[in-house]
């Protein structure tokens, strides 16, 4: 099997496809993220890299001479880490991770073959690339816009305290994620594009098998 990255949006069907590699034996990580009312079978992601690409999204976000101004103009859940699953900056500051970082991220890297998810790829992946493996696949999930932001809403109302994130700000992050993968980041390497409904109702199987191998 390939090394997999599976990106997308949050609430866009990406553990629903994590999970079909769930006997793949790859490598999902050590600390899994606890099934909730959400996702009842699980979200296929590691708690140490969520927190990782927190850290990598804070590196990005924090723009030591304009931290004042930027407090102003980006939303409150670019300063929450709970939401950094929901970051969506407008634009992406070339940063190189920390030393710290860097050693988390070879880790990661080097326990092949691995699948990897987290809605945070779309933010951070340039900052992972220089240390994945040359033979990395890509697949992206989408979902109709409507129907992933009123997920996203549902999800943000289960933390403790709810997670204010207004309709507007969901289809901002919704939008940016599949502009970045899209215009950027798809340009190196091999990608996929899967639609949910697609893995729903297994008609994106073939293609995934192919794909992974």
């Amino acid at each position: 099997m390939k090394n997999v990255l599976i990106l997308g949006s949050g609430r866009s069907g990406t553990s629903l496809t994590a999970g079909l590699f769930r006997n793949s034996g790859a490598y999902f990580g050590d600390h899994p993220v606890a099934a909730t009312e959400s996702n009842p079978r699980g979200y296929y992601e590691d708690h140490l890299i969520n927190r990782l690409n927190d850290r990598l999204i804070w590196q990005i976000l924090d723009w030591p001479r304009f931290n004042r101004l930027r407090t102003r103009v980006d939303p409150p859940f670019h300063n929450d880490y709970r939401c950094f699953w929901l970051a969506a900056p407008w634009w992406l500051r070339h940063v190189t991770a920390s030393d710290d970082n860097v050693m988390q991220i070879k880790h990661f890297a080097a326990r092949q073959p691995f699948c990897y998810k987290d809605p945070r790829f779309s933010v951070t992946l340039e900052m992972w690339r220089p240390y994945l493996p040359a033979d990395i696949c890509c697949i992206v999930l989408f979902r109709d816009p409507r129907r992933t932001v009123t997920s996203m809403l549902h999800d943000a109302e289960l933390y403790d305290p709810p997670l204010q994130v207004p309709r507007r700000w969901a289809y901002l992050s919704w939008h940016r994620t599949y502009r970045r993968l899209l215009r950027r980041f798809s340009r190196r390497g091999d990608w996929l594009f899967i639609h949910y409904d697609q893995v729903l109702d297994g008609r994106a199987a073939p293609a995934l098998e192919s794909f992974a191998q």
